[in-house]
């Protein structure tokens, strides 16, 4: 089994993400100590303001918020000591054929493909026809701990968010066009007037960040692949949903245990069933938020509603290695009539 992963890009820009408790966990067990990952402590409250203009504070379940490029590396190093799995970094596409995959150099009967949104193996990605891109403010700098909690408000034309670590304080404005593109004082300007100035409490003005290239945020997704995807490469989550990198980490672990043709067709099962759920959820998320009339988001909501389907009624687990399938019954539930 091979690898498949894009190049990592020079002057990365620091991304800080909220990973489960419980997979914070696992990591552990494999080895990955949660210091090595920017990890100094777990919170549970969020701020949001999204149905309504004054921030709401909400207690959920326990969170972590990892540096992204330092935990992509420690899964790197775990991935090199797997017997049958060997990686290659390339960012050339592979040649698929009858007797499996052929690359500069190197050859493989199946393959993985984490090259990211990128989805390098696919013939088909199916994207909003006008993709948000998030553009990034940050310092260098650990915030207070209680200004390092996860923050999010609802904009005309997208949204604001921050997120923060015993390293650094970031705010990540999403949206399109030329909201993204005005001046630092100007997106100020515009959090202000929508009410969420709060969210900038103990950070300078934004003009005086460091900044750099947005990054997609809206729902993606690859189809037609021999390979098996993983991840953003299968599915690249909105933002806006907390569980991106978790389900990243869980999709890698059910492609590793794909050993025959079956399993990958159980693999692909289970992404199907997660893309369901997903935009299940993000439709529900998008119908609530307070500008959902505004043109900008009734455009997004328009390509969630025609992508909306049922989620297969099995469901993939895996249990020591190995994938299985487990099929649900409800019982005294009556069928759908036709």
């Amino acid at each position: 089994m091979l690898l498949l992963r894009s190049r990592t890009e020079t002057g990365e820009i620091p991304r800080i993400e909220t990973l489960p408790a419980p997979m914070l966990s696992l990591l552990i067990d494999y080895g990955v100590h949660p210091r090595r990952i920017g990890v100094d402590r777990l919170y549970e409250m969020q701020h949001v303001a999204w149905e309504c203009a004054d921030p709401e504070i909400r207690r959920g379940r326990a969170m972590a918020h990892v540096d992204k490029a330092k935990l992509t590396s420690e899964l790197l190093s775990l991935a090199a000591r797997i017997p049958h799995l060997d990686i290659v970094i390339d960012p050339r596409a592979p040649s698929h054929g009858k007797t499996g995959w052929i690359g500069p150099g190197w050859s493989a009967r199946r393959l993985i493909d984490a090259t990211g949104r990128a989805a390098a193996t696919a013939t088909r990605r199916v994207t909003a026809p006008k993709p948000w891109v998030a553009r990034p403010f940050w310092r260098a700098a650990p915030a207070p701990a209680t200004l390092r909690e996860f923050k999010i408000a609802a904009l005309p034309q997208g949204y604001v968010y921050r997120v923060g670590s015993n390293e650094v304080d970031s705010l990540w404005v999403a949206g399109r066009g030329a909201s993204l593109s005005a001046s630092p004082q100007a997106i100020e300007t515009a959090i202000g007037l929508a009410g969420a100035d709060w969210l900038l409490e103990g950070l300078p003005p934004l003009e005086s960040l460091q900044s750099g290239r947005a990054f997609p945020v809206s729902v993606q997704w690859a189809e037609r692949s021999a390979a098996i995807a993983v991840g953003d490469a299968a599915l690249a989550r909105d933002v806006l949903s907390s569980q991106g990198m978790a389900t990243g980490l869980s999709s890698a672990c059910y492609a590793a245990a794909a050993e025959s043709e079956n399993d990958c067709a159980l693999v692909l099962q289970h992404q199907l069933a997660e893309r369901a759920r997903h935009l299940q959820s993000l439709s529900q998320l998008v119908a609530a938020c307070r500008y959902g009339n505004s043109v900008e988001w009734q455009r997004y909501t328009d390509f969630i509603g025609n992508h909306l389907e049922d989620a297969p009624h099995d469901t993939i687990r895996l249990s020591e290695g190995r994938l299985r399938s487990v099929r649900h019954v409800v019982f005294g539930a009556s069928p759908k009539s036709a």
